[in-house]
């Protein structure tokens, strides 16, 4: 028994994403440089439903059920990274540095109540420099 072909015909996948970003840097003296970073992002995809195909050469001796996976490709993602930062020179070779990062992810499609995949993050970082 041949079998050739794809058992669904092509479906259609689209997807967008849009981001913004501003990113301020002040020089507040000749020591010590402050930061400011935020992003946002927006990502939207969706896939046409998997239709049957009848182009099989033969009939397929299997039935495999596909009509929700579109639903799992389905994406509407919106991400926001906010970051403040210090950097201080303590002298000509040496200088220290903070910073401090929020992190959203929020995943309003992906697998419905089965699977949550949004969160938060909060991320602190401290830096020690020296130029030989």
């Amino acid at each position: 028994m041949d079998q050739s072909g794809s058992y669904s015909e092509n479906a259609e996948y689209e997807s967008e994403t849009h981001t913004v970003v501003l990113a301020i840097n002040y020089l507040f003296n000749e020591r010590l440089n402050l930061s400011l970073t935020g992003t946002y992002t927006q990502s939207d995809a969706e896939m046409d439903q998997l239709r049957n195909y009848s182009g099989l050469s033969e009939p397929a001796s299997y039935d495999y059920d596909l009509s929700t996976v579109d639903e799992y490709s389905d994406l509407d993602i919106r991400q926001i990274d906010v970051s403040v930062g210090a950097d201080y020179k303590v002298d000509d070779n040496f200088s220290v540095g903070f910073g401090f990062t929020y992190l959203e992810y929020d995943d309003d499609e992906y697998g419905g109540d089965r699977h949550d995949d949004s969160g938060d993050a909060y991320i602190a970082n401290v830096s020690v420099s020296y130029l030989f």
